[in-house]
């Protein structure tokens, strides 16, 4: 591509922009990783569909991320057409915006540097998204699609009861029906599960301490009998431990069918609360209050059956 090589005759290159060093600098990781993805796609664009000379798809990455020399044979119709390639990949309309204002953002830094001329900045920088309500391919797309279920299994009181009083052995067993007691017996969200520390329970006491999103310090929850014994039983296991999850705790879990709640069996579980008389299973924790747009989870009392608790 010798023929879209480009030096401003009347700009001689500034040494001391030859590099993005300072730039790179105020940039968070997050960010390096994001602008080298981005590279990596447009330099495979450049050395396939249009020859940029270069060993290698991983030399030309490396040498757009660190060398504005790299960004001299770069012109409008490059970029155009890898806008042009995301949006047949099907892309999000966000992150599409967020490569193209990478590649504007470098093609700035060359031209400072003498390697691009503003007349060819200014082409770049004015490329503009598709307009996605103009796609009528839009609706055939691909979507992918997580394993929800289509609807969620109603969770009734002797199944809720069945859950927190079943008997388990050994780490994992005692785990799951932890779990269960923390989230149906003293009603904790998700969040408040995964941040449980050791030093937020107190067993002497009877209670744990478990922070909420309205206040600034942490509640004290009186501890339930069910949830006592599990926890007192779980903790046993690890003495000395200073975090109740050995390893990273993913709630996004289901739950057995009843006729395999086996004592020692795993539990995966996820819970939905539709309303505050029933508590039905699905995948995640989205327990909603009409008065309130906020993730919740009610206690679920098993002495009380369902129409007792409407009735409130």
């Amino acid at each position: 591509m010798a023929e879209d090589t480009y030096r401003d005759p009347h700009h001689a290159p500034d040494s001391s922009l030859d590099g993005f060093a300072d730039y790179h600098a105020h940039l968070k990781d997050a960010t390096k990783r994001s602008q080298k993805n981005t590279f990596e796609r447009f330099a495979g664009l450049l050395y396939e569909a249009h020859g940029m000379r270069s060993s290698s798809v991983e030399q030309l990455t490396e040498q757009l991320w660190a060398q504005p020399a790299a960004w001299q044979a770069v012109r409008a119709h490059h970029i155009q057409d890898f806008v042009a390639w995301l949006t047949t990949q099907h892309y999000a309309p966000r992150s599409m915006k967020v490569m193209l204002s990478t590649l504007c953002t470098y093609c700035r830094h060359a031209a400072r540097a003498g390697y691009l001329s503003d007349e060819e900045v200014l082409q770049i920088t004015q490329l503009k998204l598709p307009d996605p309500s103009c796609d009528a391919d839009d609706d055939a797309a691909p979507v992918r699609r997580g394993n929800k279920k289509p609807t969620s299994t109603m969770l009734s009181a002797e199944q809720a009861k069945a859950l927190i009083q079943r008997l388990n052995t050994g780490e994992i067993g005692l785990r799951d029906q932890l779990l269960v007691c923390l989230l149906l017996e003293q009603g904790l969200t998700i969040k408040q599960v995964q941040e449980l520390r050791i030093e937020h329970v107190n067993l002497d006491a009877a209670i744990i301490k478990v922070a909420h999103p309205n206040t600034p310090q942490q509640m004290s929850h009186p501890l339930t009998e069910a949830t006592y014994t599990t926890l007192t039983a779980y903790l046993a296991f690890f003495p000395t431990a200073q975090v109740i999850w050995r390893r990273h705790l993913e709630l996004s879990w289901r739950l057995h069918t009843p006729g395999h709640l086996t004592a020692g069996r795993p539990l995966p579980v996820t819970l939905t609360l539709r309303n505050r008389s029933h508590v039905t299973l699905g995948d995640s924790i989205s327990a909603c209050s009409p008065r309130r747009s906020s993730p919740l989870l009610y206690r679920w009392d098993t002495r009380q059956a369902p129409a007792d608790r409407s009735a409130r």
